[in-house]
């Protein structure tokens, strides 16, 4: 079992490993790859008390909606316990450091 910090899965799900970590990713048995807004939806069908996103993500232009609303919420997210950190372009340090909640 390997987690998404593990370089081999960015390689493994085509995907850039500077991109990786930006969104949630969904992987299906049938080896279909979900991410973001649609890796909700997806699991949202499969989740009996979820399903109202499902069928709203089924109405015209909501799509749209939930991945502008997930993109956002992406975008800004943090920590409060000080234990993770999405990595802004520009900035530099040493990841182990920043994992554990030390600054620079």
């Amino acid at each position: 079992m390997a987690a998404l910090q593990d370089p081999r899965i960015a390689t493994l799900l085509g995907v850039p490993s500077d991109q990786l970590l930006r969104e949630m990713r969904v992987i299906t048995a049938n080896n279909k790859l979900y991410g973001g807004a649609d890796a909700i939806v997806f699991l949202a069908r499969h989740i009996w008390w979820a399903w109202p996103v499902y069928a709203a993500a089924q109405l015209p232009c909501m799509q749209h909606i939930l991945q502008a609303g997930y993109r956002w919420f992406a975008d800004h997210r943090n920590c409060s316990s000080g234990m993770c950190e999405v990595i802004k372009k520009g900035q530099h340090g040493d990841l182990t450091s920043r994992a554990k909640g030390e600054t620079r």
